[in-house]
């Protein structure tokens, strides 16, 4: 199963907040002991303020490791750990990050990507992936 979301456009952080909503909605379709994929596109996402790209970027963290994904945008805070759970039994197998800097989403993928997390600015192709994945 892929779970898609999208932020786009200027936030704020009554966005955000509607957005994490939204990422908790989209998780409770995943049955019980079941595994998904999530594809984030914040292709023009710009935050409004300085709360709300902080609000932000601790979403998608705090998402995965709730299913058991660690993943590596951590390594850009050295030091910072998350305990992973998996609720529901339900665990995140793959994560795409899109975004619009490609000066940035290279460099990630450069630094950070492994066998189950990458970044791209092209969704298509990380929809593709995440569909060619075993």
């Amino acid at each position: 199963m892929m779970l898609t979301t999208r932020l786009t456009g200027t936030v704020t952080t009554d966005d955000v907040q509607r957005w994490k909503e939204s990422l908790v909605r989209d998780a409770a379709s995943v049955p019980d002991g079941g595994t998904f994929r999530l594809l984030l596109d914040l292709r023009g996402y710009e935050p409004a303020n300085t709360d709300a790209h902080k609000a932000m970027r601790v979403v998608i963290p705090l998402f995965l490791a709730d299913y058991g994904f660690r993943t590596a945008l951590l390594d850009l805070f050295p030091g910072t750990e998350l305990p992973l759970r998996n609720l529901r039994g339900i665990t995140c197998t793959a994560f795409a990050n899109v975004h619009h800097d490609p000066t940035k989403m290279s460099e990630y993928e450069r630094k950070l990507a492994r066998a189950n997390e990458r970044f791209f600015t092209d969704v298509d192709e990380a929809r593709a992936w995440l569909e060619g994945l075993a």
